[in-house]
């Protein structure tokens, strides 16, 4: 039990704190962009809507440690990693534990706010800042998996699973194009800091191939400079 607990709560707080370095990275590097719903409604990234996202999203997935998600939880978790990690395909759970992981979820779906299913059969919109959570959400889902950006499964996944669960084929569509958006923008700041990291590791190399062309008298004092450089090159990828 002990592995399972560790598990849950390892996996469930870098999850956590994965979306919330993606959004973290939206207030911070897209803040200003705008979204124009057809002239129906824009969406501005203005510094009171950074200020709610980030408000909201602190509290990202906070109900999966609720007396009434926890356990089940703790146990969805075991479970796909039996399947997925080890490769156990005939993995079940224990007598009685799939009822409350189906009543946790729908628990879970209720009381977070990125979460479609709890509109299901509701005149309700999603806010363009609970889609922001959303998008998020998926680009963390991603990154734990390392699989690039979000819009692979966004397409072939969310899309045909949650297109029920919105109010009307206007909302839909706005919705849909709201999240391109945000995924675009996941894209473009992941690609530029790429290529930071690059840039930064070719410096390094580039200046430790120069330092063994110097004699053996400059080397010391060429190699400590490198060091100085190196260490901040490291600081700077850190800061991506």
């Amino acid at each position: 039990m002990k592995e399972k607990l560790d598990r849950y709560f390892i996996r469930t707080v870098q999850h956590i704190h994965r979306v919330q370095s993606r959004m973290l990275q939206l207030v911070t590097k897209s803040r200003g962009l705008q979204f124009n719903a057809s002239g129906e409604e824009t969406f501005e990234l203005d510094e009171d809507t950074c200020r709610q996202l980030m408000f909201n999203v602190m509290k990202h997935d906070q109900s999966k440690f609720n007396e009434i998600q926890f356990r089940p939880y703790v146990e969805l978790t075991n479970y796909y990693h039996q399947r997925k990690v080890c490769g156990n395909k005939a993995y079940d759970y224990p007598k009685g534990v799939r009822e409350k992981v189906d009543a946790a979820i729908q628990d879970h779906y209720h009381k977070e706010n990125h979460h479609p299913e709890r509109n299901k059969g509701l005149a309700k919109k999603m806010s363009f800042l609970e889609l922001t959570e959303v998008c998020c959400d998926l680009q963390a889902m991603a990154d734990e998996f390392k699989e690039g950006s979000c819009v692979g499964y966004f397409e072939s996944v969310w899309l045909k699973k949650q297109s029920e669960n919105f109010y009307d084929d206007w909302d839909w569509e706005v919705t849909k194009g709201f999240m391109y958006e945000i995924i675009k923008e996941f894209e473009k700041h992941d690609k530029s800091d790429l290529a930071k990291a690059k840039d930064a590791f070719q410096f390094i190399f580039d200046e430790a191939m120069l330092a063994h062309q110097f004699s053996n008298d400059l080397k010391r004092d060429k190699m400590l400079k490198i060091e100085d450089k190196a260490r901040q090159a490291i600081i700077d990828i850190e800061n991506i």
